[in-house]
């Protein structure tokens, strides 16, 4: 097993501002038994998207639905840890094309035990995406507070060079700089990319280190599964619930 990331290397490195919830209400912070593990968006009154290899454990989703207890998610609050307010999540359901090896299709449904205050609106997902801001959780002086950071849109050919094609295909969009150590983490993951006050893509994965240069971070362009997105709020198809196996 890897050691543990230095805390620097764990989220958004070296943030634009620290962000209001104020002014993204839409932003939710995924815990298990209350500390902060992925970020999230609202979508519906009772549904958070964030992405799904952050509800699994060695490819396999059962453990967090056998103990869906120790979820909840936070909202209203630029503080993970404290404020606004807790819903316990009660269903979880991962995209029918989701590969745990590749982390194609990477994002997940959840579904909370009673409607979002209604002061917390729900994002528009955006069909087509052309830049984004990142809106993640960092530490900053021993709190987890909410950070903005604004990432331009990487070449989608220069980013399967540095990552592979079996992890970045056109279900995907990158972003990052090449020149400036800027960057979202991996622990950032399920946190939403907003454009022009639209959902454009979740955080999929990036650098192990958010130091370094020219390591863009890797989204899940929410466009691409928008109808499911939308059908799942209608509940008019079944959604998967199979066991996540190992890969060959």
């Amino acid at each position: 097993m890897d050691p543990p990331l230095d805390p620097r290397f764990r989220r958004i490195y070296n943030a634009d501002e620290v962000a209001s919830i104020e002014d993204y209400p839409f932003l939710a912070a995924l815990l298990v038994n209350k500390q902060l593990w992925c970020g999230g968006a609202i979508i519906d009154g009772d549904t958070v998207i964030t992405a799904a290899h952050c509800l699994q454990l060695q490819y396999n989703n059962r453990f967090f639905r056998e103990y869906v207890k120790m979820l909840s998610v936070r909202v209203g609050s630029s503080n993970a840890t404290y404020g606004g307010e807790l819903y316990r999540v009660t269903e979880i359901f991962f995209h029918p094309n989701y590969k745990p090896n590749t982390l194609e299709f990477n994002l997940a449904i959840l579904k909370l035990h009673k409607n979002i205050t209604p002061d917390q609106p729900n994002t528009h997902v955006a069909q087509i995406d052309y830049s984004s801001d990142k809106n993640g959780f960092g530490g900053l002086g021993g709190q987890v507070l909410l950070q903005k950071i604004v990432l331009p849109v990487y070449d989608l050919a220069d980013c399967q060079e540095i990552y592979g094609r079996d992890l970045v295909t056109r279900s995907n969009f990158c972003a990052g700089y090449i020149t400036l150590t800027k960057n979202v983490c991996n622990h950032d993951a399920g946190g939403p990319a907003i454009m022009d006050g639209l959902l454009v893509g979740i955080l999929s994965f990036s650098s192990k280190r958010c130091d370094e240069r020219d390591q863009p971070a890797v989204f899940t362009t929410v466009g691409a599964v928008a109808n499911w997105i939308e059908t799942l709020g209608d509940k008019q198809i079944k959604l998967t619930k199979e066991v996540i196996k190992n890969p060959d």
